[in-house]
């Protein structure tokens, strides 16, 4: 079942055009608003800044009680952390390696096609 070109173009323009039209719609909403009601700061709780040593532990009971008030979270389990993992940490400067070789090697693809005159050699 072979569809005419005339069918799917007008298929394709409804579904298009009704997505501008939502598009349009909403945008005008969002220009007679308050920019302040837009970006939605009235559903932030407000900052409190807690101010603690790096010495000093809570219990268990005592950090969930902290992050069920302080935010919206509601956590299961509490684990402490003594040192910090080794594996992550290498594994974190090694993607950062990788990223970086990347980069430099498009840089020098760039180098390589922005100056006609340059020795063409690439490793």
């Amino acid at each position: 079942m072979i569809r005419s070109p005339r069918k799917i173009h007008k298929y394709l323009s409804l579904a298009i055009s009704v997505q501008l039209l939502l598009w349009t719609i909403s945008g005008i909403y969002f220009s007679f608003n308050k920019i302040e009601d837009v970006r939605g700061s009235q559903y932030l709780k407000p900052k409190e800044v807690i101010e603690t040593t790096k010495g000093i532990k809570i219990e268990a009971k005592q950090a969930l009680i902290l992050v069920a008030e302080k935010t919206y979270l509601t956590p299961k389990l509490v684990t402490e952390i003594t040192e910090m993992n080794l594996d992550l940490s290498i594994g974190v400067v090694h993607y950062l390696y990788i990223k970086l070789k990347r980069f430099l090697k498009k840089i020098k693809r760039l180098m390589f096609m922005l100056i006609p005159f340059q020795k063409r050699s690439l490793q």
